[in-house]
Formats: structure tokens, C-alpha cells, sequence
């Protein structure tokens, strides 16, 4: 018999993330083999959380979208999912696929204990002076296990922590109905962060929620006239600790080298103005 082999596991829509932002994530594998007319009548599922193995069995063809068989994931909370397809006896007829790690990103709006914050001045300013920078440094006095950072934004937002860009995306957080909803990402920063002093900043402009966009010239301001950041970071250390740095009133703001930015106008840098230590 030809080899069968589970590849592509992923739970929800995206593969290149270990983050979910739901408590009962989908599951979609792909099943490879050289047997033309082989198909799968069943699978198992297997998950490790807590340091607890559980196991969960089906008669089912499903590959794509596979509704999560446990308990709901608490926020934060991680596990190891793999897959094995069963053929028609019910036997085992692949390995184990290679086993996905994920994590609960936060699942209430009650795990947020961060405030959006504001620059201190007028809309006005901003246009006038340019987009603000806003940062805050704190100390960690303990060996650091792992560390997360949520962010979002009206209008748009790039993280720094310690003088690196964390992720990569572009616009983020992307397009939304702000009057009914708003994106959040969620990174892994443990690679950012240190024992000692750290300083953690966001770059802002206006985005979809304030800046120009639409149809005959567009129009500004379509859901309010103030940019923010929403940010926490969750440092968990090794000895059991969590320790939070959230955007409040104590963010030290300032304008940056960033003169205007608009989704049709572009981007103007004034590098004379850019302080790299911001």
C-alpha cells in the first residue's frame, strides 16, 4: 500500500499564524497519496492542553472546515492538535500529521484591560505638525518564558518594541465598519522583550477611520476625527507571573518625522525629524 500522508493541518482560515480568535477553531488537513482511488472514511483528532491528551473520532469524509471537537479554548490558552485518517475498516491508515500549536488569542472584550488612547492635542495638530508617535518604557525584573502583544488601532498602526518593528503588515488593521466592529492582530514578541528597561511605541496615521477615502474626491472623517492605539502586552514569566503593559494615560506622545500620510496622497518623511531612540 502507498503511503498516506496528512499535510496542511490548519485551524481556522489562516496557516502562516498560530493565533485563533475564536474558542471552537475549524480544522482543515489535506490528505496525500498515490493510491488513485483511496478515500478517507474517517479521521481522529488528537489535542494536548494543560499537559492532558484527548482524543476524538468520527466516521466522516469532512477534510475542510472539520467543526473543533472539545471543549472551547479559554483565552490565552494553547494546545497541540494532529490529525491520522482511518480507512473504510476504521483503522488507521496515515500517521499522525505533524502536530499544529495554537493559542487562544483574546476571546471577550473583557480580556482587554487597555484603554485606546489619543494624542493630548486637536485633530488639528496632526495635521498641521504631523502623525504622532506614542511610547512608554517599562521594566521587567524577571526571566521571561514568552511574550504576546495585541494591538489595534483607529486609523493605522506599526508596533515597536525596543526599536524592532514587530510583524509586517501593511494598513494594519485593515478596513473595518469602526462603528460596529474593530480588528485587532496578535503577535509573539518574546524575541523583542528583555529583562531590564524596554520601551514599547506605536507610529499612528488616519487610515480608513479618518483620512481621505471614497468615491467623486472622497471625504475625511467618516468615523470620527481622533486616531488611537489599543495596545497590551503580556509577558509571562517563568516563575508564573504575568506582566501587562497596556496603552493608558501614562503614554508619553510626541510628533514624528511622518508630516502627513493618506491612502491616495501617500506618505511624506521628513528624516531630519526622525530620532531613531523615539
Amino acid at each position: 500500500m502507498e503511503a498516506i500522508t496528512v499535510v496542511g493541518l490548519r485551524a481556522g482560515y489562516r496557516s502562516d499564524v498560530p493565533f485563533v480568535a475564536t474558542p471552537t477553531p475549524s480544522l482543515s488537513w489535506r490528505v496525500e497519496t498515490a493510491e488513485p482511488n483511496w478515500t478517507q472514511s474517517g479521521f481522529e483528532v488528537r489535542v494536548e492542553r494543560a499537559g492532558e491528551v484527548e482524543l476524538f473520532a468520527a466516521d466522516s469524509d469532512a477534510q475542510h472546515q472539520v467543526p473543533w471537537p472539545f471543549e472551547p479554548l479559554a483565552p490565552r490558552e494553547q494546545a497541540v492538535v494532529a490529525v491520522r485518517v482511518l480507512d473504510a475498516a476504521g483503522t488507521p491508515a496515515s500517521e499522525w500529521s505533524a502536530p499544529l500549536a495554537i493559542r487562544a488569542s483574546f476571546l471577550d472584550a473583557s480580556d482587554w484591560q487597555a484603554a485606546m488612547i489619543a494624542p493630548p492635542w486637536p485633530a488639528e495638530v496632526d495635521l498641521a505638525n504631523g502623525m504622532p508617535l506614542l511610547y512608554n518604557d517599562f521594566l521587567l525584573e524577571c526571566e521571561i518564558h514568552c511574550a504576546y502583544v495585541n494591538v489595534t488601532a483607529q486609523g493605522l498602526v506599526e508596533l515597536e518594541i525596543n526599536g524592532a518593528r514587530v510583524g509586517d503588515e501593511v494598513l494594519a488593521p485593515g478596513w473595518t465598519k469602526y462603528d460596529d466592529r474593530i480588528l485587532y492582530s496578535t503577535y509573539e514578541v518574546t524575541d523583542l522583550v528583555r529583562s531590564g528597561t524596554n520601551r514599547i511605541g506605536a507610529w499612528l496615521a488616519e487610515g480608513w477611520y479618518r483620512g481621505r477615502f471614497g468615491f467623486e474626491g472622497g471625504a475625511r472623517d467618516r468615523y470620527g476625527d481622533r486616531i488611537g492605539v489599543l495596545a497590551q502586552l503580556e509577558v509571562h514569566c517563568t516563575e508564573g507571573h504575568l506582566h501587562i503593559v497596556g496603552t493608558d494615560g501614562s503614554w508619553k506622545v510626541v510628533t514624528g518625522p511622518i508630516v502627513s500620510a493618506g491612502l491616495y496622497e501617500g506618505e511624506t518623511f521628513d528624516a531630519n525629524r526622525y530620532d531613531a531612540a523615539w
